[in-house]
């Protein structure tokens, strides 16, 4: 069980994705959870994990829904919304889509769970308490200078906020 705060470096996508795992072993039946990284950090990779840990799909069914705004995983009595907000620029941009729901809690018996990669664009306009997560890609020390690479290391950093 992860405690919060949380730190954790990660050193592959399979890492990445385990970690996910874990992450939604610790989260409670109903929860918000904003994915905060640059493109590439491996806010997918890290999705990958929580939607299979908190048994809603497999692994390889996950994929970002930058395109189509919003994907939805659901089993039995969970649910989880896989939100993409990289085309979403400002809160009231989101506003206009009519996701009214997508924060409303769950009915009685039922676990929701909400995502939200580049969820940092709705700051302020969500329902507390939230559980940050940014991914940040590492540096490789023998040569920093490359561009972002999967098998890069990644520090995640996970808090509670609001």
């Amino acid at each position: 069980m992860i405690q919060f705060p949380a730190v954790v470096t990660t050193v592959s996508p399979a890492a990445t994705v385990a970690w996910g795992r874990e992450l939604a072993a610790s989260l409670p039946a109903s929860a918000v959870v904003l994915l905060i990284g640059e493109l590439g950090a491996g806010k997918t990779m890290l999705m990958k994990g929580l939607a299979a840990g908190w048994g809603v799909a497999d692994e390889e069914d996950v994929a970002s829904p930058t395109y189509t705004l919003i994907h939805e995983y659901r089993r039995g009595a969970r649910t989880l919304l896989h939100l993409d907000l990289y085309r979403v620029a400002t809160a009231q941009q989101f506003d206009t889509l009519g996701l009214d729901d997508v924060f409303a809690p769950p009915a009685p018996g039922e676990a929701k769970l909400v995502a939200i990669e580049w969820g940092e664009r709705l700051a302020g306009r969500l329902p507390p308490p939230c559980l940050r997560v940014e991914i940040q890609a590492l540096p490789r020390a023998a040569a920093p200078e490359l561009a972002l690479r999967d098998d890069e290391p990644r520090r995640i950093a996970a808090a509670w906020v609001g």
